[in-house]
């Protein structure tokens, strides 16, 4: 027990004043539980002949000690998606007034029932609490580890020198559905480039599926058409995204499509792929995706989709022939370059058959050599042309067949 103020304080009380003396009882052990303290009193204030009375008066003070242990808040993540990594807390209150509150151990998720998806976060036991405080507990949600969807709960067990107590943890991780849908799309003619789009939706009404939370940023897909009644030339993005086709298989009719852009805000059109319509034997020419994969962003978003399909309004008699071959459209570098020779060989091959195309322009813009401007089969090609008239400089060749259209730079060196 200690007095706010002191015996030597001289502090005089006008008559019919009073003051307070404030005393702190702050035990330091539980040992003794009782602390007992007499505060001495002397004044002057009783009357009488002497000239300084002094009386002392004694006033006794008593304070008891007690411990009432520790207590613990719980966790409540809310709504996440599967594909972050959430941390959140909870705290260990020391109650006590006079001990320091040890925390041996923190076992979370004993069971392992969500396979290690809940874990302690920069934490180092044991903890020491000292009176009347407290700690922060950081636990590490990492919901990819869990196949589990909707409300989860489970439980830290705290053990200290005080006793043992258990901290609730509940959460709620969500999938985000995607569907990319193509469309129908009629009257159309053998040789037409047909532009396909794909549609992105997130077809629900809860507030938390929302593109914010599915930060798209990247998509890929596998196209498939079959060979024999279209042929798919490129695929255009739209928003700003960035399409390019990643591999192709135009035997088996499987085109790999992946797709780069600022993260979606809403339901659209993601893209166009742009389809040659062949000659067929069938009115129909069906398109379907597969292989939908969103990279990083896969543990937090499924996808469905729905196919496209493109459809003829005439007789398939009167469809005119277009011959698909196992090349495709290319307009091979030239080599070696810069060029120092007179014969010039241009290697290039076509994927359909059709009229080609190729050129070599001067610097300004104007013709210097027709290469080619023929119609020939689908195949691989070399020309041989003559350039000893050209004089020292940069060229552009250029390169024309039905949907494909190219160029490429060239440096005469005399």
């Amino acid at each position: 027990m200690t007095p706010s103020l002191n015996s030597h304080d001289n502090t005089y009380i006008d008559k019919n004043d009073s003051i307070v003396y404030k005393v702190i009882f702050k035990p330091l052990s539980t040992n003794p539980v009782s602390r007992v303290a007499k505060i001495l009193v002397e004044n002057d204030a009783k009357e009488g002949p002497e000239e300084h009375p002094i009386i002392t008066r004694d006033t006794l003070l008593e304070g008891t000690t007690f411990d009432i242990g520790f207590s613990n808040s719980h966790i409540d993540y809310g709504t996440v998606t599967r594909c972050i990594d959430t941390i959140s807390q909870f705290v260990i209150y020391n109650n006590s007034t006079t001990n320091d509150l040890v925390v041996d151990s923190i076992i979370v998720d004993r069971l392992s029932e969500y396979s290690g998806a809940f874990e302690l976060a920069n934490v180092t036991l044991p903890i020491t609490i000292r009176p009347e405080s407290s700690k922060n507990i950081q636990v590490r949600f990492v919901a990819s580890k869990t196949n589990e969807i909707g409300d989860i709960s489970t439980e830290a067990e705290i053990y200290t020198n005080m006793g043992n107590s258990k901290a609730e943890i509940k959460a709620r991780p969500l999938i985000i559905p995607v569907n990319l849908s193509l469309t129908e799309i009629r009257n159309r003619i053998a040789g037409e480039i047909i532009a396909m789009p794909v549609t992105i939706t997130m077809g629900t009404n809860d507030a938390f599926y929302t593109y914010n939370h599915a930060n798209i940023t990247h998509v890929e897909f596998v196209v498939n058409i079959n060979p024999n009644t279209a042929r798919i030339s490129s695929v255009t993005g739209e928003n700003g995204w960035n399409f390019t086709i990643a591999d192709s298989d135009y035997r088996t009719g499987k085109i790999k499509v992946v797709g780069i852009g600022n993260p979606l805000i809403g339901d659209g059109k993601l893209c166009n792929i742009n389809t040659i319509v062949l000659s067929s034997d069938t009115k129909e020419v069906p398109l379907e995706l597969s292989d939908i994969s969103f990279d990083t962003r896969d543990n937090c978003i499924s996808s469905t989709n729905e196919p496209g399909l493109i459809t003829y309004e005439i007789c398939a008699d009167n469809l005119r022939s277009i011959v698909i071959g196992d090349n495709d459209y290319a307009l091979l570098p030239v080599t070696p370059n810069p060029f120092k020779g007179n014969d010039l060989t241009i290697n290039y091959s076509l994927g359909l058959d059709g009229d080609v195309i190729i050129n070599i322009y001067n610097a300004a813009g104007e013709l210097v050599r027709e290469v080619v401007n023929a119609s020939e089969v689908s195949g691989q090609y070399s020309k041989n042309v003559n350039v000893s008239d050209l004089g020292s400089g940069t060229y552009i060749i250029t390169m024309k067949s039905g949907p494909y259209e190219t160029r490429q730079q060239l440096i005469i060196v005399k």
